[in-house]
């Protein structure tokens, strides 16, 4: 239930990499990361870093895809059920957006409070690692 990591989803990268490295001293790197188990299918991502070198976010253009969304900011709580905190969102008035899903890191679903905001939750892949430069 606490806050896990966090993306940002821009239209411009460039822009959005000069705002957040000269304002929160974060430095990025382009990774290849795989979309499901078997790795046939990679999506380019922008892993975020701290001062130290370790993964804090990260980053996705937003292409044709995701017309009509404006520019976000996605917070992922760690759970330790996806699913289950799925179903609860949901029998809570909530709403599950985009049902639990397996990725290479983990199993994730975004859903939304009764209000309208959105948010993540991860349930993550004990054996990844996000790389570390």
């Amino acid at each position: 239930g606490t806050p896990h990591w966090t993306e940002y989803y821009t239209r411009d990268l460039d822009g959005t990499h000069r705002l957040f490295e000269g304002a929160l001293g974060v430095s990025f790197k382009v990774a290849e990361l795989p979309m499901d188990e078997s790795g046939d299918t990679k999506y380019t991502y922008h892993m975020m870093y701290d001062a130290g070198g370790i993964a804090v976010g990260g980053m996705v253009e937003m292409d044709e895809a995701w017309e009509g969304l404006p520019c976000h900011m996605m917070v992922y709580f760690a759970v330790e059920s996806c699913d289950e905190t799925a179903k609860l969102v949901g029998s809570n008035g909530g709403r599950v957006c985009v049902p639990p899903y397996d990725m290479p890191f983990g199993r994730f679903a975004v859903l939304e409070d009764p209000q309208g905001s959105t948010f993540s939750v991860l349930q993550s892949n004990p054996d990844w690692q996000p790389p570390i430069y």
